[in-house]
């Protein structure tokens, strides 16, 4: 599942995918960029098969130990939800040593999840 951020100007759903076809690697968490083929399914979430997935590189956190995407991976696998999930924030507190991860689950009015994740491998 591919989510967009949410656009805090607007209302709507960020897009959501879930993209078949990609082999290997984990990608929760990362933030990706995806090329589909044979065209995209258009309900919601959205479905296609992938042509290609590029990790985009994130900047690099001062006195972090975690990068940020291991830190939303750890967020996201904790949670046991089936919600679709977008990213709100995602912060690093050096003097508590923990990552804050503000979750929006997309489609519904109260949805928020906040979750702290410790700076530790």
């Amino acid at each position: 599942m591919v989510v967009d951020t949410i656009d805090p100007d607007t209302k709507g759903k960020p897009r959501a995918m879930w993209v078949s076809g990609i082999s290997g690697n984990s990608w929760v968490g990362k933030q990706v960029e995806v090329w589909t083929q044979d065209g995209v399914q258009e309900s919601y979430p959205e479905q296609a098969d992938a042509d290609k997935v590029v990790v985009l590189e994130m900047s690099e956190v001062e006195g972090a130990d975690l990068e940020a995407d291991e830190a939303l991976s750890n967020a996201l696998t904790d949670l046991s939800t089936q919600d679709i999930l977008s990213v709100k924030m995602l912060s690093f507190d050096i003097d508590s040593d923990e990552w804050l991860v503000q979750l929006s689950k997309v489609g519904t009015e109260s949805g928020e999840v906040e979750k702290f994740v410790p700076d530790s491998k």
